[in-house]
């Protein structure tokens, strides 16, 4: 009788041990996978770029517009526009305004388009994937309030889409990229958008 009460304690100690060590396998498999980066900050730092990230935002939000949906004629031209405020971890104030100006004729059809601010970054999303323009659409951006800490001696920067196929990102045209690394200040004059990826600037 004493041996089989010391034999049922020993298989309730091992399965409760069990139980524990499954469980501190299946929280430690949730922290890996919420702390995974995105593929496209992956390749981005595969390739030695730095893409141009927001300041953190603390509890206080000023956010107007982060998202736009507009339905497009193809026989007009068509704008969509968004727009980020908030107050920054340091009580700094971040704003980003950001718009795609789409010329006429240069779509095939008529045809909702969107545009959205993208993760912890100075980029964006343009819906639907794979929409093509005969004449780029034009980005324009305006950021104040950023953080340029972690590029050091950035001077300018570069606007480039992330091709989902070759999982890099590759360099688009702009008429002007404006770093004022000392006043956090960020300016893109008209960026060109040949086709909807995700978009967004790097040193």
């Amino acid at each position: 009788m004493k041996n089989f009460v010391i034999f049922s304690i020993f298989i309730i100690l091992f399965f409760s041990g069990c139980q524990k060590d499954n469980s501190l396998i299946s929280s430690e498999q949730n922290n890996s996978t919420s702390l995974q980066k995105p593929v496209w900050v992956v390749a981005a730092e595969k390739q030695g770029l730095k893409l141009i990230a927001l300041p953190q935002s603390s509890s206080i939000s000023l956010e107007k517009k982060t998202s736009d949906t507009e339905f497009i004629e193809y026989d007009e031209s068509g704008k969509l526009s968004i727009e980020k405020n908030y107050r920054s971890l340091n009580s700094g104030r971040v704003s980003v305004e950001a718009s795609l100006s789409v010329q006429a004729y240069s779509m095939e059809q008529s045809s909702y388009l969107s545009m959205s601010f993208s993760g912890e970054f100075l980029c964006f999303e343009f819906g639907p994937s794979g929409t093509s323009f005969s004449t780029p659409a034009l980005l324009n951006v305006e950021a104040e309030g950023l953080d340029y800490s972690t590029l050091t001696e950035l001077k300018t920067a570069h606007l480039k889409y992330f091709d989902e196929t070759k999982n890099k990102w590759v360099d688009t045209d702009a008429d002007e990229i404006i770093v004022n690394a000392r006043e956090g200040k960020f300016v893109c004059k008209n960026g060109k958008i040949s086709h909807f990826s995700r978009y967004g600037f790097t040193n």
